[in-house]
């Protein structure tokens, strides 16, 4: 695969190259593990604070397993678009273009 590289500071017209680099894989089983592992244990810590929080405060109401989730939901949704919208918008950069601008 062809692609775009920096590899040392300075202007862009002197830093950017085009270099040959090995195609990217698949996440492997341990990565999306670490991934799903995150998101449990953030679930579960926020659910551990919030009764934490309730036992010291008083008429604090605790979420329902809903608000959780929704949140869980959000967050992911919000990741997947944050490194989805700005690789879909360098896929569309012509590398010549891009290397002749500067």
């Amino acid at each position: 695969m062809r692609a775009v590289q920096i590899r040392t500071f300075g202007e862009p017209g002197t830093v950017l190259e085009l270099a040959e680099l090995p195609e990217p894989t698949a996440p492997a089983a341990g990565q999306v593990l670490i991934g799903v592992l995150g998101i449990v244990c953030g679930a579960l810590l926020g659910f551990a604070l919030a009764r934490l929080i309730g036992a010291y405060i008083e008429n604090v109401q605790l979420p329902g397993v809903m608000p959780l989730f929704g949140s869980v939901a959000v967050i992911l949704v919000a990741t997947v678009l944050a490194s989805m919208l700005p690789a879909m918008r360098a896929a569309r950069i012509e590398i010549t273009k891009a290397l002749r601008s500067e």
